[in-house]
């Protein structure tokens, strides 16, 4: 992780000194959406995001744009933005992904503002992200249409996070498992931990209660474990907490409390 974030940021390097301005939103982009928080804040990896959308204004790049657009708006949760003030941001890199026709790239964004909404309670229940504006449906229909693993995989995942958090465990294991053969479409995305920390989450809540595949999912916690465990050990900042969680879990599974709550 280290070596290739050395490498990106000297892409970067190379990229200003030889002035070239046609490949320099693809260097931004790929630089702040799928390496640079690997090893530095959240935060300290905005400025690259605004130079990347920069760069990608003035080259008119509509295949970047599009793959920035749902990348850069998922980082605003992952910062741990204000509800108030992330949505606008979402609605932002919505417009982007409009203005250059990526629908599959838009979809993506609106289901994050469906799960902003969900969470604040204007879904029409609980366990749906559907209102007036928004259509599961529709969304599903687009994703089907263009193949977009990604898309797959960024719905399950929110469908997971809001059974999750309804306490419908079940329901939300069964989501991660849908999201799971689509992850290749968003491997070393900011997606994938939060995935491996939900998955992590609810294996342990459905172990808690008892089930007849213990041993499956006690080694599905295990590595899902040890993936946050190594990202964090990379960037403390943007992952330590997403391991602690989980090995405070781990702890309260085999009766362990005050080491959970030390966690």
């Amino acid at each position: 992780i280290s070596g290739g974030h050395a490498l990106s940021r000297m892409s970067i390097q190379l990229n200003e000194r030889l002035n070239d301005r046609r490949h320099r939103c693809t260097v931004l982009h790929v630089h702040a959406n799928h390496i640079n928080y690997w090893r530095e804040p959240y935060e300290e990896n905005v400025p690259f995001l605004d130079r990347a959308l920069v760069a990608i204004l003035e080259t008119g790049d509509a295949a970047i744009a599009g793959h920035f657009s749902y990348q850069a708006a998922w980082q605003v949760l992952e910062r741990g933005m204000p509800l108030k003030q992330a949505r606008p941001a979402l609605e932002k890199y919505a417009a982007l992904a409009g203005k250059v026709r990526n629908d599959a790239a838009r979809q993506i964004i609106l289901l994050q503002i469906q799960l902003l909404k969900n969470l604040s309670g204007e879904t029409a229940t609980p366990d749906v992200l559907d209102d007036a504006g928004f259509s599961e449906a529709a969304a599903l229909s687009t994703f089907g249409a263009t193949g977009s693993n990604t898309g797959w995989f960024f719905y399950y995942v929110i469908k997971m996070i809001v059974a999750f958090d309804s306490g419908r465990y079940e329901v939300a294991l069964r989501y991660a498992e849908s999201a799971a053969p689509h992850i290749v479409g968003a491997l070393a995305l900011p997606i994938e931990t939060t995935f491996a920390m939900y998955r992590a989450l609810i294996v342990a809540r459905v172990l808690h209660e008892g089930c007849a595949r213990q041993g499956e999912l006690t080694a599905l916690l295990d590595a899902d474990s040890e993936r946050l465990r190594h990202w964090a050990e990379h960037c403390p900042a943007n992952f330590r907490y997403k391991s602690s969680l989980i090995e405070a879990e781990r702890a309260r599974l085999v009766g362990d409390l005050q080491a959970a709550m030390r966690l």
